[in-house]
């Protein structure tokens, strides 16, 4: 257990012992944005659980504002070093999930803390031991994290925060879905990578159809060796939330021919740029086919950057790439992935 008040920090709201607990007109503006939320963060880095590299399995919890049920937690700490730390116990074999939480204590001490639940080797949130806010103690899930035997490095399973109001919240885990009493309430949406989920008053979640849009413009080809498509097929893109899923087809106008070596090896051959909106946020290799002078398919490999680059970068045969070929494509591959 660490007290929120380590370093400075405090909580407004509990059962009024002393007039230091009540609500005065400053603590009523400060809590005015988390009034009628069941859990609420004040930004993206509030309440964050980041792992600390100088450390053994070691966690801080982010400087702002984190609340619910009416009690608001100020959080302190400038710089990592400054802000809450948990370490997490060594396991005797494999691997553990932790859930990180706030807990609010109402019975007894009227005071907010940073614990952890102990879990499974399954990557599973654990069950809350405390959801009976208001009278006994309540959990407020902040993050999933797995820790092996010896290893110092504590692995970020799910950030478990929401963040939004009113009934609509944005989180970056579908875990957040599955933990009973948390974003659970009939008419809820949660957004997560785009995707909308909806909390039916039957108690299930429905995933909310976003509006898709297809666009045959969507970058630029690297000139003047390559251009955006052929006389015979139309490039795509289909566009939904942060999803993307992309058909590329490209032609060799100059530049001569691709060579490769025996075992397919070529030189790393960018050939198109994607437009900023549509970047992906990791790597993406994709499997293709590229039309060799001697007229045959042959499969390659493409590789699409965050940077937005399309990089041409091997051959799964040794036949040359053809050069310019009149009304035809020189390679072509489909792709799908998440923006950042």
């Amino acid at each position: 257990m660490v007290a929120i008040t380590t370093n400075g920090g405090s909580s407004i709201g509990y059962v009024a012992t002393t007039a230091d607990d009540t609500y005065d007109t400053a603590e009523w503006a400060i809590a005015q944005p988390g009034l009628g939320e069941r859990y609420w963060v004040e930004s993206q880095s509030a309440g964050e659980v980041v792992r600390v590299p100088s450390l053994a399995r070691t966690v801080s919890i982010g400087k702002g504002r984190i609340g619910a049920f009416g009690v608001v937690d100020t959080l302190v700490g400038d710089t990592q070093a400054a802000q809450l730390l948990v370490a997490f116990p060594n396991p005797s074999s494999g691997s553990v999930h932790h859930l990180v939480t706030c807990r609010r204590r109402w019975e007894t001490t009227n005071a907010s803390s940073i614990e952890t639940v102990t879990g499974t080797s399954s990557p599973t949130v654990p069950a809350r031991p405390y959801t009976n806010p208001g009278n006994t103690r309540d959990d407020q899930p902040l993050a999933l994290y797995r820790v092996a035997k010896d290893d110092p490095v504590p692995y970020l399973v799910a950030d478990l925060r929401v963040v939004g109001n009113k009934g609509r919240y944005e989180a970056t885990s579908k875990l957040v879905l599955d933990i009973p009493g948390y974003v659970d309430h009939p008419g809820y949406v949660v957004r997560i990578a785009g995707t909308d989920y909806l909390r039916t008053a039957a108690g299930a979640w429905e995933e909310i159809a976003s509006p898709i849009e297809q666009v045959a413009s969507f970058g630029n080809s690297v000139t003047p060796n390559w251009t955006g498509g052929s006389t015979l097929n139309q490039s795509y893109m289909f566009r939904r939330g942060r999803e993307r899923k992309m058909y590329l087809e490209q032609r060799r106008v100059a530049g001569g021919p691709i060579t490769p070596t025996a075992s397919g090896s070529i030189p790393n051959e960018t050939t198109f740029t994607l437009a900023e909106g549509d970047k992906p946020l990791t790597p993406v290799v994709c499997q293709g086919l590229y039309l060799a002078d001697n007229g045959a398919d042959y499969g390659c490999t493409v590789v699409v950057n965050p940077s937005g680059a399309v990089v041409l970068c091997a051959f799964g045969g040794s036949a040359t790439m053809a050069g310019a070929l009149a009304g035809s494509w020189s390679f072509r591959f489909s792709a799908e992935w998440f923006t950042a």
